[in-house]
């Protein structure tokens, strides 16, 4: 895959690029194959891309593809509590506080792509099939974002006139990632509109083997302290010390092959 990824670049950069067009619009991911059986999240997200005819021929373009589907979702409610506590002379504990830190828990699933594309457009009117060519990567991952939940903002500094923390977030970090090659390609219509042309678009596209959590694995995210919250100023924690996600599921090990269907619109920017 990688000697037909670099012969892509090699004609990005190397061939007389002439009339330049961009488009894009929303697509929707289905999981194929291994993927399917290990997930039944359908994706939503986004497509876009820029592209340019090669020696003044318009029915042959080539270009840059990139794209993003969220296919997974969760949301809960979580109170984080921690005791404040000193030992007396005999090492007996004393509690001095409690901390009860009101946490939102966002836990997203994620599908970025990019791809070199080559483009064979048929050289008729009004409405014109073409088939796609592709070859790049895709990096899956699973993302978790923590909210400040208390009515006055304390813990993430959002209610604070010198932050501007508005969203109230504490911390976000990556639970897994991981990078595949990915190739395949698709057809589709341009239907012209004026100077604009409506998209209709279906992309099969294979990938290697990629680790990631199904949206059914992201439910019941435990949220810990870092470490021994006893030392901890009630008014002052921030997302060094809360932040450890921790979960029962195991990761998925399979390819990741998605059949994308996108509408949209490819506009043609100049050297019509």
């Amino acid at each position: 895959m990688r000697p037909v990824f670099l012969l892509f670049i090699v004609l990005l950069w190397g061939t007389q690029v002439h009339a330049q067009y961009f488009g894009g619009g929303f697509q929707v991911a289905v999981p194929t194959g291994e993927f399917a059986e290990n997930t039944d999240a359908v994706g939503i997200g986004f497509d876009i891309y820029g592209m340019g005819s090669i020696a003044g021929n318009q029915s042959i373009q080539i270009g840059l593809d990139v794209g993003y589907s969220l296919y997974g979702r969760n949301e809960q409610r979580e109170t984080l509590t921690a005791e404040l506590v000193a030992y007396d002379n005999n090492g007996n504990q004393i509690l001095i506080d409690q901390i009860n830190m009101p946490l939102r828990i966002v836990v997203n699933n994620n599908i970025f792509h990019t791809h070199v594309i080559s483009r064979f457009i048929a050289p008729i009117p009004y409405v014109q099939p073409y088939v796609d060519i592709m070859g790049g990567f895709k990096y899956i991952y699973t993302r978790t974002k923590i909210y400040d939940e208390s009515d006055d903002g304390r813990y993430s500094g959002g209610n604070n006139s010198s932050n501007n923390n508005n969203d109230r977030l504490i911390t976000a970090k990556n639970q897994a990632s991981d990078f595949a090659w990915s190739y395949g390609g698709g057809t589709g219509l341009l239907i012209t509109l004026g100077g604009t042309n409506l998209e209709l678009r279906a992309l099969y596209l294979m990938s290697g083997e990629v680790s990631y959590y199904d949206s059914e694995d992201t439910k019941g995210w435990t949220v810990e302290f870092k470490n021994s919250p006893s030392n901890y100023d009630p008014g002052n924690v921030s997302s060094e010390d809360i932040g450890e996600v921790r979960t029962k599921a195991n990761k998925k090990n399979s390819r990741s092959d998605v059949l994308f269907f996108s509408l949209g619109i490819n506009i043609p920017l100049r050297g019509q």
